[in-house]
């Protein structure tokens, strides 16, 4: 049993599906925050964690906490890297009328969205009407490869 520290933005299917394995979570919801410091004073009060996984987290994870994992740092994005890295690639893919989109399972490094890829997977998607549809099914795969990620550990 591994433990986790997720650190993502409000409920969503990541968070949905960790809660049903038997790993310790920890889940760490940004959306307390009102600034970076309140958020790097949190993470970093977490002690132990086997596992650090952040989705949809809106804020970087310096490298002297995402270090501490004693297995993995990995992040889950939104794009098939290396396309489209940096914090919201919706309004980059809109603006480039893209018809795939994926979701990337990379390891974090010191430089964002630039850590060797571990699992990605595509899917065809129409952003004629906004970002929505889209981000839903990117949510559902990102919970399919972090647990493929972990199972295969």
């Amino acid at each position: 049993m591994h433990s986790i520290l997720l650190i993502t933005t409000g409920k969503n299917c990541v968070s949905d599906i960790l809660k049903k394995t038997d790993c310790q979570l920890v889940v760490v919801d940004c959306n307390g925050f009102k600034n970076r410091a309140e958020f790097i004073h949190a993470i970093s009060a977490v002690e132990r964690f086997d596992i650090m996984v952040t989705f949809r987290c809106p804020y970087f994870v310096p490298p002297e906490i995402f270090n501490r994992a004693y297995i993995a740092a990995v992040n889950i994005h939104p794009s098939l890297l290396p396309q489209y890295a940096g914090a919201n690639p919706w309004r980059s893919m809109m603006t480039a009328n893209e018809t795939k989109g994926g979701v990337t399972l990379h390891y974090m490094t010191e430089k964002i969205d630039r850590g060797g890829i571990i699992i990605q997977k595509s899917f065809d998607m129409d952003l004629t009407h906004g970002f929505e549809d889209a981000r839903r099914k990117s949510e559902q795969i990102a919970a399919e490869i972090l647990m493929a990620y972990l199972e295969s550990m």
